[in-house]
Order: C-alpha cells, then sequence, then structure tokens
C-alpha cells in the first residue's frame, strides 16, 4: 500500500494502494520474492555459490534462549495524556539524547496527504510542543529519512518527497535550531522511503543510509554521513536488494546494524533480515521472521536489549504486530493492546527507555496519535498516619512501579486542596495540613515521562478535632518549699487517651495530667504543660509561678519600759512570705490579739516576753519575740513612774515662781 494514499505523485513501481492491487496478485508477488534473493545466516554467507567471498568476519550471535515475561509490555495510547495539538501523521522521528526529547518533522496536513507540513515537534514529558520556526525550517517533506547522529549531537535529516518530487538535501537539528549542511559535498542522489540508522562501528561510524526511491528507481547503495566529510559512499561486496520503504536500526546489544523488510525492485515486499557489521552486509536468516512486509519501523529498544519492530504492509494488508528481534532471531512479542494498523514510525521517548509508535491514520483531521511500549505505570497511596487532627501534618505518599521515570503525581485531599508533585520514584511524597474536620477521599493521579497514567486506590483519611488544653495553678503563688498544685483542664476534645509533659521551669517535669510540685528557690517560673493524643496532635498550654522567699517576721514595740496600766503599741515586721498573713499575739499576761499592730497595757509591773506567729498565704510561718519590762507603780497621776531627776526639777521651778511671786508683792508696797 502507498503509505500516502492520493498525494498525487506515485513513481512507477513503487507500492500502490491496498485497493488499487489485487489481492491474489500481491500474494503471488510476495511468494515470488524468495526465490529471487535468498537469506543465508551469518558466516554461511561466505560460503554460498551465489556470493562472492566476504573477508570481514560475520556477526555473532548468541544461541536463541527461551524468555519467559511475567509482565509483558503493552501499547498504551497517550495521545492525550495532556493538553494541546499533536503533530501531523505521516512524519518523521528521532529520539535527540542531547537535547532530551524525541523530534518529529514533515508529514501530511491532510487525510489524503495532499499537503505537506514543515512543522517541528518535540516531545517531552507526555507532551507534544511545536517548535516550528519559518526562518530556519526545512521545505515541506514527508518520507524522508532521519536518525540522531551521535557524532554530529544533532539529528540528522536526508531527503524526502516535496511538493516538486524527491529531495537530496541534508539537514541537522539542534537546540531548536535547523542548518542546512547540503553543500558540505556530494551526496546521495535525491530519494525517499530510504532506510537511515546510526552505525558507531569503525568501518561505519556516522548515519548509514541504505536504498530508497530515487527518480531512476530503487536503489540499493550505502552511505554514511560522516561529519565534516560529508556523505562517504560505503561500499560493500555484498548489498540487500534494491529496495524501498524498509525498516533499520542498529542493535546496541549486539553492535551491529539490523535491516528488514521492505518493497524491492521486483515489485513484492520482502521478510529478509540483513545485518551491517565490519563494512559489509550479512544476509542472515533467523527462525519465525515476520512475514513479508514494507512501511515497517524499528528503533532499538535498551530495556529490552533488542530491536522493536511494529506493524507495516503486508501484501496490501495494513498489520499491527509487535516483534523484537534479539540475539539474531525474531521473537512475535504482540500484546492484546496495539496501535491501530497503519504506517508509525517507532522512536525512543525523551528518556531514552521507552519506545513510542507516532503516526497512524486519523480522519479528516490528519493529526496523529502517540503510543508508548511499557509495562504502564502502578500506584499505591499511603499515609504515614491512620488518622490526623485540623491543623497537624499528614505526609502523603505515591509508591510508583512500572512506567517510565521520571513522574508527575497530582495528589487531591479532598477538602478542596490539590498539589502537583514531580520525581524519579518508587516513592513521591507531599505533606498536606487539614484545616477541618471530617473524613476526606484523598486521592493521587500518576503519569510517567511518556503520558501514561495511573490511579491508585483513594484513601479515606480521618481527620479529628486537634485537642486544646488549659494550664492552670492554685495558688498562683507560693513559698520556696511550699508544695504547688498544678491542673490540666481538656477544653477541645483530641482522640483519647492522652498523655501528659509538664515542665516546671526548674528543671523538674511530672506526667500526670494533675500534679504538684516544690521549688527550692525563689523566682517567677513559667510552667508548661504539652498534651498528645491518640493521634500523635499536641496542645500546649502554659502558667506563671511566683516564689517568694520563706517569710520573717521581727517585733517593735512603742516602749520597752512602761508602767502598770501604761498601753505599748507592738508591730510585726514581716518580710518575705506570700501576702495576705494572719497574726496571732501572746502577751504572756493571758492576753491575745490578731491584729497586725495591736496595743496593749499589763495590769502589774513584772517581765513579760510578748510573741506573734506570723502565716502567710502559702502556708508559710514566722515567730518574732519581744521582752517588756513594766514598772509597779500606779500610772494614774501619770507621774509615778517619771525619775528622780524629773521630779527635782519640778521642784526647782516652784521654788523660783514662789520666790518670784514674793518678790513683786513687795515692790508692789513701795510704789507711791
Amino acid at each position: 500500500m502507498d503509505r500516502y494514499p492520493d498525494r498525487g505523485i506515485r513513481p512507477t513501481g513503487r507500492p500502490a494502494p491496498r485497493w488499487a492491487v489485487p489481492l491474489a496478485v500481491l500474494v503471488a508477488l510476495t511468494a515470488f520474492a524468495p526465490s529471487i534473493v535468498t537469506p543465508v545466516h551469518g558466516s554461511m554467507a561466505a560460503e554460498s555459490s551465489s556470493v562472492p567471498h566476504i573477508a570481514a568476519t560475520s556477526p555473532a550471535h548468541a544461541s536463541p534462549s527461551i524468555i519467559i515475561h511475567f509482565i509483558h509490555p503493552t501499547w498504551i495510547n497517550v495521545t492525550d495524556s495532556a493538553p494541546g495539538a499533536s503533530p501531523p501523521t505521516g512524519g518523521m522521528a528521532a529520539y535527540d539524547p542531547a537535547d532530551r526529547e524525541t523530534v518529529y518533522f514533515g508529514g501530511c496536513l491532510n487525510s489524503i496527504c495532499s499537503v505537506y507540513s514543515n512543522e517541528t515537534w518535540v516531545f517531552a514529558r507526555g507532551a507534544w510542543i511545536n517548535e516550528t520556526d519559518p526562518f530556519d525550517a526545512p521545505p515541506a517533506r514527508v518520507s524522508a529519512a532521519m536518525d540522531y547522529d551521535a557524532n554530529e549531537h544533532s539529528v540528522l535529516l536526508f531527503g524526502g518527497l516535496g511538493t516538486t518530487g524527491a529531495l537530496g538535501d541534508t539537514w541537522l537539528f539542534h537546540a531548536g535550531v535547523w542548518t542546512n549542511v547540503t553543500d558540505y559535498g556530494p551526496g546521495p542522489s535525491a530519494r525517499y522511503d530510504a532506510q537511515m540508522a546510526f552505525d558507531p562501528q569503525p568501518e561505519e561510524n556516522g548515519s548509514v543510509l541504505f536504498g530508497g526511491y530515487t527518480i531512476t528507481g530503487y536503489a540499493n547503495d550505502t552511505w554514511a554521513w560522516q561529519g565534516g566529510a560529508g556523505w562517504v559512499a560505503l561500499t560493500p561486496s555484498l548489498a540487500p536488494p534494491t529496495l524501498c520503504c524498509g525498516a533499520m536500526a542498529y542493535d546496541a546489544a549486539d553492535g551491529y546494524l539490523v535491516l528488514y523488510g521492505g518493497y524491492t525492485g521486483l515489485g513484492a515486499a520482502t521478510s529478509e533480515t540483513w545485518e551491517l557489521y565490519s563494512g559489509q552486509w550479512w544476509a542472515v536468516s533467523p527462525s519465525g521472521p515476520p512475514v513479508a512486509r514494507y512501511y515497517t519501523t524499528m528503533t532499538y529498544v535498551p530495556s529490552l536489549s533488542g530491536v522493536l519492530l511494529f506493524g507495516g504492509d503486508e501484501s496490501g494488508l495494513e498489520v499491527n504486530d509487535t516483534w523484537l528481534f534479539s540475539n539474531g532471531a525474531w521473537t512475535n512479542e504482540s500484546p492484546s493492546a496495539a496501535p491501530p494498523a497503519g504506517p508509525f514510525d517507532a522512536v525512543l521517548d525523551g528518556t531514552g527507555t521507552t519506545a513510542l509508535a507516532v503516526g497512524g491514520y486519523l480522519a479528516a483531521s490528519g493529526g496523529s496519535e502517540t503510543w508508548a511500549y511499557e509495562i504502564g505505570p502502578g500506584a499505591l497511596l499511603e499515609a504515614n498516619q491512620s488518622a490526623a487532627e485540623v491543623g497537624e501534618s499528614v505526609l502523603f505518599t505515591a509508591d510508583v512501579a512500572s512506567g517510565t521515570a521520571p513522574y508527575n503525581a497530582t495528589f487531591n485531599f479532598g477538602d478542596g486542596m490539590s498539589a502537583f508533585v514531580s520525581g524519579t520514584g518508587p516513592e513521591i511524597s507531599v505533606p498536606h495540613v487539614f484545616a477541618r474536620n471530617g473524613t476526606f477521599d484523598v486521592q493521587v493521579n500518576v503519569t510517567d515521562a511518556v503520558g501514561a497514567t495511573t490511579s491508585a486506590s483513594p484513601l479515606a483519611f480521618p481527620v479529628a478535632h486537634a485537642p486544646a488544653v488549659v494550664a492552670s495553678t492554685t495558688p498562683t503563688s507560693g513559698d520556696v518549699g511550699g508544695a504547688i498544685a498544678f491542673h490540666s483542664d481538656i477544653v477541645t476534645p483530641g482522640t483519647p487517651p492522652y498523655s501528659y509533659a509538664w515542665s516546671f521551669g526548674d528543671g523538674g517535669s511530672a506526667t500526670t495530667a494533675n500534679t504538684s510540685h516544690t521549688y527550692s528557690a525563689p523566682g517567677v517560673y513559667t510552667v508548661r504543660l504539652n498534651v498528645t493524643d491518640a493521634d500523635h496532635a499536641t496542645a500546649t498550654s502554659s502558667v506563671t509561678v511566683t516564689i517568694a522567699p520563706e517569710p520573717t517576721v521581727s517585733v517593735t514595740p512603742s516602749t520597752t519600759h512602761p508602767p502598770v496600766g501604761t498601753p505599748v503599741t507592738f508591730w510585726a515586721n514581716v518580710t518575705g512570705g506570700t501576702a495576705p498573713y494572719s497574726y496571732a499575739w501572746r502577751f504572756a499576761d493571758g492576753s491575745s490579739n490578731a491584729l497586725p499592730s495591736p496595743d496593749h497595757a499589763f495590769a502589774s509591773g513584772g517581765t513579760y516576753v510578748v510573741q506573734v506567729w506570723v502565716n502567710d498565704s502559702a502556708g508559710g510561718a514566722a515567730h518574732g519575740t519581744v521582752t517588756i519590762s513594766v514598772s509597779s507603780s500606779s500610772s494614774s497621776s501619770g507621774l509615778g513612774s517619771a525619775p528622780w531627776w524629773f521630779w527635782g526639777g519640778i521642784a526647782a521651778i516652784a521654788a523660783v515662781a514662789i520666790l518670784g511671786s514674793v518678790l513683786l508683792v513687795r515692790r508692789g508696797r513701795h510704789t507711791p
């Protein structure tokens, strides 16, 4: 079948649309083709009478082994994995490890491929991005040869079918820029539907181009792009038949270039497998090869250690089977899910690990599909605890398996909040704090690097009110050595049971809900209480307590030698302790008083030891004394207790007063 039906240019001898050739004729041509070119395997090519002797050593192949796959890769449609458009169908794709992306160029802009594209698209992290620059883009085309050239660190593009026919230009693409390198020197003739792949072996050391359809018909010449030297013609002593529309890839595990299938100049599809090794083409005969086909596609997949082949056109009938070529043998790996039959281009994704199939025929849109060949990703959602409380941080983790790293994980916490996290796995975590209580359905959606998605089973996560606690003390102040009682009050319940942790500010601690503590030094202490519930949520409260020194008291009387009956005022001088204070006076004469500063008169003379006991509000106590000497004379005149010199002074004053009065009287008698 013509890969691009009804495009208006169909040279004579190329595969025609499947509806244009009777099926019986195609079957007959296919059956006839093997008799024209007989495939031989390995060193047998040198011994065949139909081929010349080849001096180089043929590629070595390990004996095919039976591989048991417990989990098979499958094709996953990732076309709509990311928002945005897709590249047109029928373009050319190449994996660019330098820029970590898949490059796609050209294609058909309508469903009948009558209009060609010169758009450049790149695929990375599961999304296609149009990077077309109209100022440096190559002319529009389809059916070009394109691969990544490791020597140039760039994608190499050659030829193709343009609006004017076969093209023979050469371009390099790197860091988003196309560069025309056609003028490096003479190269292959203009052609399209050629095969190209990079071969690092010293005999080739460049991007190898083989065959294709030229203006003179089918070709089987071999060229290598060798950087500054441009295109160099290789002249192996044996070459595959003239053909186009085959598939070619470098088998890095076995170290040779593999060419399979195509449409030969004899007018039939071929099922031959060839290997380019040591500068020579070798016809190999692996067991159980795919049936003859053209417009097939291949790419080397590192994780499979082999070349993956997809689909093609089998004698006018498009197929979508999948094969693996490894250790010189073909194995049918067709999974139950696959892209639809139609022309696709196989290529590695931007990580260089997973095969993509890009292209296919869509309806009138002319757009393409993108499929990934992998074991799809799986995810398991878990939390670091079984429940939480409002305001508590919870760590949610998506355990990711399979797929292609890195991954994008979107967490939805069920409370209207979400988080987007990227990571290489296998664990992708994000913390979250719930602002209200309830049971929330937490979900995670994971997308891998090629756009394959998976969702973990939702996690029903309960969130309760966080506890709130108030710490209190009775009293709020005390004395050194006195016990202070502390209490806890859970005002908002969390999830019981609770654990308690008191810190008294002096290095002391306790772990009960209510407790007491004795301080050995005065000061102001901040006491903190932490309460942790069964879900590890913590509430905190604090209280301040003032600790005073123990009280002391001294007694000051208004006099220590009162006469009998004379009131004496007593003062209790208290220092330290915690106010208010209570007083208890004992006057040693059977009397008592409870005032802070009482007055007391003794009824008889003698020596009395007056005592006072002071109690503060924190339970502290102090004791003070004073000795009072009471004279035995009466205190009714108020003079009995005066000393002798007091009475002498009074007598002298009286004598002077009497003498003065006599003198005044006498003087008055002599006055005329």
